[in-house]
C-alpha cells in the first residue's frame, strides 16, 4: 500500500506520545481496494517491526520478538476452553469439566512435568484421581473422564496441559498404562490408595468458583429447588378464560329471560294476531341479544388473551417476582445472571467505600424499619432512605454511601448484614476516614448487638481489638475498693 493516501497526526494529550494513522484503502491510480483480510495481524506485525527498528519497548499482541530478534507468531502455551464448555458456562452458569480440571489439576500436572524428577503414569493418574478424574486412551490420543459419571463429554488431555499427549509422554515414560482398576462398589479402589479430595459436580455454578464446597453445594441445591418450584408453578398454572359452562349458563339465562317475556305476553295479550306479532318481535330481539352476547364474549376472550396473566411467567420473570419477596435463592439466581452477562446493565455503584465479603456470600435481604428494600434485576439489594440509596449489597461486597444525614445508621446496617454472612472474608476498603471510623465502631456494635463482625484482615483485627491479648503478668485483678494512692519513699 505504498501508493495509497495516508494522513498522520501526532498527539501528546496523554502520558505517552503517540500517532494516529488513517489510510485510504482505495489506490488513487488503479482504483483497486486493498484487502482487509487479517488486517489486525498485519498491523500488529508492522508494530513489532517498527519497535525493532527504533528500539522501542515491545507491546503484547498476536506477534512477538523471539530470542533471535525475529518477529514470530505469539502462540499461547495453554489452549483456550472448548466452545461447548464456554457456551455451557455462559448460558447456564454451570461449571464445565474443562474449568474444573484446570482449577484442580493443571498446576499440579505442570509442577510434575517441570520438577525434573523421574515420573511415571501412576504419578499422572494420582493427580487426576485426587480430583475425581481418570485418564484413558481414546483413539490415538488421551482423554480425561469424570469418575462419577461417564456420560459427561470427556476432555481432551492436551486441553489440560499441552504436553499431556500420548505421543509425547510415551517418548518420555514409556507405553501408556491404564489407571488402577476400580471395584464394582462405587468409590472403592482395588489398587490405588490415593484419596479423592474433590469431585466434579455438573450442578455447581461457575459464579461460585472460589467459595467453600459446603456453600457451593448448598447454593446448587437451593438453585435446583428454585427450578423445581418454578416447574410446579408452571404445571399448576390455570390459564384464565371463559369456560364453556359459563358461556352455556349465560346463553341459558338470556333464553330464559325471553321465555318469561313471551309467557307474560301470552297472559296479558288476548288478541291472537297481536300476540303473534309480539312473539315475532321478541324473537327478533332475542336474536339481536344473542348476537350481542357472542360479540361480548369474543371481546372478553381477546382481552384475556392479551393480558399478561393469560400465560405463565418465564423463568426469569418468575425469579424476579420471587426476589421481590426476598427469596434468597432467587436473589442468588439474579446475581448469577448478572455475573454471566459480564457486568452489563448492572446497578450503578453508590460509593467506593465497601465491605468485602467472600465469593457468592449471599444472605436473605433484611427488612429494616425506616428503610425501603429493593431488589434489582442483577440481584443487587438497595436500601434507600427518603428515596436516596444509602446501602447496596451485591453479595461479594457491601457499598456504604456517604450520607451524613444518616448519622452512621447505614454503617450500622452494613455491619449488621456483614455479621449475618459466612465470615470467610470481611475486609473494609475505601477512604482512610471511612476505614478508621468503621473499625472504631465495630467493638461498640459487637457489644450492643450481641453479634460479631468477623474481620479477617490481620491489621484490621488488631485495630478493632480482636487480637490484642495482654500477657498474663500484665493482667491485674479488678479491686473491690479504690486502690490507695502510691507515695514514693523519701530519699535517706
Amino acid at each position: 500500500m505504498a501508493d495509497h493516501q495516508y494522513v498522520f497526526a501526532i498527539h501528546d494529550d496523554t502520558d505517552n506520545l503517540h500517532v494516529h494513522l488513517s489510510v485510504n484503502r482505495v489506490n488513487p491510480v488503479s482504483y483497486k481496494a486493498a484487502s482487509l483480510y487479517n488486517d489486525h495481524f498485519v498491523l500488529d506485525r508492522c508494530c513489532r517491526e517498527l519497535e525493532l527498528k527504533h528500539q522501542w519497548k515491545h507491546d503484547n499482541g498476536p506477534y512477538r520478538v523471539n530470542d533471535q530478534g525475529m518477529v514470530v507468531r505469539n502462540k499461547q502455551f495453554y489452549k483456550p476452553a472448548p466452545a461447548a464448555a464456554r457456551r455451557l458456562e455462559f448460558f447456564s452458569d454451570k461449571e464445565s469439566l474443562h474449568t474444573y480440571a484446570v482449577d484442580h489439576c493443571r498446576k499440579k500436572i505442570d509442577t510434575l512435568f517441570m520438577s525434573g524428577d523421574q515420573y511415571n503414569w501412576d504419578d499422572i493418574h494420582d493427580v487426576l484421581h485426587a480430583a475425581g478424574l481418570e485418564l484413558r486412551q481414546k483413539g490415538t490420543g488421551l482423554a480425561i473422564y469424570d469418575l462419577n459419571d461417564d456420560s459427561h463429554i470427556p476432555l481432551r488431555a492436551s486441553r489440560l496441559h499441552p504436553e499431556l499427549t500420548l505421543d509425547e509422554q510415551q517418548e518420555l515414560i514409556g507405553v501408556f498404562e491404564k489407571a488402577p482398576v476400580r471395584d464394582t462398589v462405587p468409590g472403592r479402589l482395588l489398587q490405588n490408595c490415593v484419596a479423592i479430595e474433590s469431585l466434579y459436580d455438573s450442578l455447581l455454578h461457575c459464579r461460585d468458583r472460589g467459595a467453600r464446597a459446603e456453600r457451593r453445594i448448598a447454593r446448587a441445591e437451593a438453585r435446583e429447588d428454585l427450578i423445581g418450584r418454578y416447574q410446579t408453578y408452571k404445571k399448576g398454572f390455570v390459564r384464565p378464560g371463559i369456560s364453556k359452562e359459563d358461556m352455556r349458563t349465560r346463553f341459558r339465562e338470556l333464553a330464559a329471560e325471553y321465555r318469561i317475556r313471551k309467557n307474560h305476553v301470552r297472559l296479558v295479550q288476548r288478541d291472537p294476531l297481536l300476540r303473534k306479532l309480539m312473539y315475532r318481535a321478541l324473537e327478533v330481539d332475542k336474536l339481536k341479544a344473542m348476537s350481542a352476547l357472542k360479540i361480548q364474549i369474543r371481546t372478553e376472550r381477546d382481552a384475556i388473551k392479551s393480558s399478561p396473566d393469560a400465560r405463565p411467567l418465564s423463568y426469569r420473570a418468575w425469579v424476579e417476582v420471587q426476589a421481590t419477596h426476598l427469596d434468597t435463592a432467587a436473589v442468588s439466581q439474579l446475581r448469577g445472571w448478572a455475573y454471566r452477562q459480564k457486568r452489563q446493565n448492572r446497578t450503578a455503584p453508590i460509593s467506593g467505600n465497601v465491605i468485602l465479603n467472600a465469593v457468592a456470600d449471599d444472605v436473605k435481604p433484611a427488612i429494616i424499619r425506616g428503610y425501603e428494600t429493593t431488589v434489582k434485576r442483577d440481584g443487587a439489594v438497595v436500601y434507600s432512605s427518603g428515596g436516596k440509596p444509602v446501602l447496596l449489597d451485591r453479595g461479594v461486597l457491601i457499598e456504604v454511601a456517604d450520607a451524613p444525614e444518616e448519622r452512621g445508621k447505614n454503617l450500622a446496617m452494613a455491619l449488621h448484614i456483614t455479621a449475618q454472612k459466612s465470615g470467610e472474608r470481611s475486609e473494609i476498603r475505601g477512604e482512610n476516614d471511612f476505614v478508621r471510623d468503621t473499625i472504631q465502631r465495630i467493638p461498640q456494635f459487637n457489644a450492643s448487638s450481641g453479634k460479631t463482625v468477623p474481620l479477617t484482615h490481620p491489621v484490621q483485627r488488631q485495630w478493632a481489638g480482636y487480637d490484642a491479648h495482654k500477657p498474663k503478668d500484665e493482667i491485674q485483678p479488678v479491686p473491690q475498693s479504690p486502690a490507695p494512692r502510691y507515695t514514693p519513699p523519701k530519699p535517706q
